[in-house]
């Protein structure tokens, strides 16, 4: 007597390839997102964590630091000396600390994607604005900013994009120049 072999058709291999083929998508689809809500949580712990040095730093000297082209001047923060006494901090570097020996940020956080925040001071250092690029376009915190009111530099928060979230000191709002 013959006994037949059972095995699965090229019919049905192809089903069952396919059925995991569109589950890894979904699968993957939504790691991704997971992913960039928690580097977005990251930016806004970033910004807050920048902020209160920023606050503790206008409490000890009366002023925040000047900026330089989005960059924190406060890797030896001297209030007294000219805004060039002071180098730009490098994001995700330096600390950022005064010429007396305190340090305000042990390491000053970068952006987990493109490395970078954005950092403006104005009116001699009586208030600041700082800004990231969330890349949740549904997260509660995300802003449209009309940046034709700026009459100086533009932030820009990664490769050639805009900025879309903002902390600011309390007298300032996130569209002022």
């Amino acid at each position: 007597m013959y006994l037949m072999k059972r095995g699965f058709t090229l019919v049905e291999l192809l089903v069952v390839i396919s059925i995991i083929s569109i589950l890894a998508v979904i699968a993957l689809g939504g790691f991704q997102s997971t992913q960039r809500k928690a580097r977005d949580g990251q930016r806004k712990s970033d910004l807050k964590q920048i902020t209160n040095a920023l606050e503790v730093i206008y409490y000890d000297h009366g002023r925040y630091p000047d900026s330089d082209g989005g960059e924190i001047r406060a890797c030896d923060y001297d209030p007294g000396a000219p805004s060039t006494s002071s180098g730009p901090c490098i994001w995700g570097t330096d600390e950022v600390k005064d010429v007396d020996g305190a340090i305000y940020i042990r390491r000053l956080q970068e952006d987990p994607s493109s490395g970078n925040y954005y950092y403006r001071s104005a009116d001699n250092g009586q208030r600041y604005q700082l800004y990231a690029r969330l890349e949740n376009d549904n997260d509660p915190d995300f802003q449209t900013f009309d940046f034709s009111l700026f009459t100086s530099l533009v932030p820009d928060c990664g490769i050639g994009d805009p900025c879309n979230f903002a902390i600011t000191s309390t007298n300032t709002i996130p569209t002022e120049d």
